[in-house]
């Protein structure tokens, strides 16, 4: 803070690097800078206070003002002894108006004096009283500000636990409809599986005789489709043959291979299962194709297929001749 007397201007704390409480005058005249010495206790560095001239001869009352983190309400007083000529009275038709005036600007500073103490106590109660108030203003709004916080809190509660509810309440329903839906499936199936269900067969010739074509127990009459090419034979041809995979086809497994026409599909090439047929149907009385021959050495790689093990061994024996 700064204030000026006659040509002098006086400046008092203020913040740069810390806060300040050294004082420092300007001489308007010469511009030149002085720190007179100081009598007395110093003030604490503050910034933000205020400075007023009061008095005949030029106190300095210094008020108020922050630092770090408070507000400062102290007062401190500088006598400066810098006098100030009082001015010579207006000419006036009447001596007595000019003794008036005069007297009435002495008067005026005399009673600043005076009441300097007074003034300071009442001036300090005023700030006081500002800062509670100020204080309580504080308090109310920030009171305020957190309570629509809070309602702004309870109201997003109250929405997320709606949602969350009407979320749940689909997806319950969600489940209990599929559960529905799969409770009937299962008893479909149920009422399915008793109108398709036959009696075990006391061996695999009467099962087939007793059901027909596209149950899961194969007929007397089957077909199978070699690699697009169906060839039909007798269940008894197959069962009553020498070991083979076919046999484990219309066994116990026929239910997995089993195509919805009843047939078995065998992912292989249709080219030699002629023979294959023929040397279940007959295994001692079979024709093969000329030694050393690519066919030969086809229905060897057939015969290892399907596990025909006496086929296999003939073929290798006219391959090795």
């Amino acid at each position: 803070a700064a204030v000026s007397v006659q040509q002098f201007v006086i400046v008092f704390g203020g913040c740069a690097v810390g806060y300040k409480n050294d004082i420092a005058v300007l001489d308007t005249l010469t511009w030149n800078w002085t720190k007179p010495s100081i009598e007395g206790p110093i003030p604490a560095g503050r910034y933000g206070h205020s400075l007023a001239v009061v008095g005949q001869d030029c106190n300095l009352v210094l008020f108020g003002g922050k630092d770090d983190s408070n507000l400062l309400q102290d007062v401190h007083i500088l006598r400066t002894n810098i006098p100030v000529p009082v001015p010579e009275p207006r000419s006036t038709s009447s001596s007595e108006g000019g003794s008036r005036a005069s007297s009435i600007i002495v008067s005026r500073q005399v009673g600043i004096i005076e009441a300097l103490p007074k003034d300071i106590e009442s001036l300090r109660a005023e700030m006081h009283s500002r800062i509670e108030t100020a204080k309580q203003n504080a308090l109310k709004d920030v009171e305020a500000h957190f309570n629509a916080a809070t309602q702004a809190s309870d109201l997003a509660v109250n929405q997320l636990n709606l949602h969350t509810s009407n979320v749940a309440a689909a997806l319950r329903r969600d489940i209990d409809a599929m559960a529905s839906k799969m409770q009937a499936m299962k008893k479909e199936m149920e009422s399915a599986s008793q109108q398709h269900k036959t009696p075990p067969a006391e061996n695999m010739q009467t099962a087939a005789a007793d059901t027909v074509v596209g149950t899961r127990v194969p007929p007397n009459r089957i077909c199978i489709d070699v690699g697009g090419t169906k060839f039909t034979t007798k269940l008894s041809t197959i069962m009553n043959g020498p070991p083979s995979f076919l046999q484990q086809i219309f066994g116990a497994k026929y239910g997995a291979w089993a195509e919805a026409d009843g047939s078995v599909f065998v992912d292989r090439a249709p080219k030699h299962f002629n023979i294959i047929l023929d040397y279940i149907r007959d295994p001692d009385d079979i024709l093969l194709p000329d030694s050393g021959s690519r066919d030969l050495k086809e229905l060897l790689r057939e015969a290892r297929y399907y596990q025909l093990q006496g086929l296999l061994e003939l073929c290798q024996k006219e391959l090795d001749a």
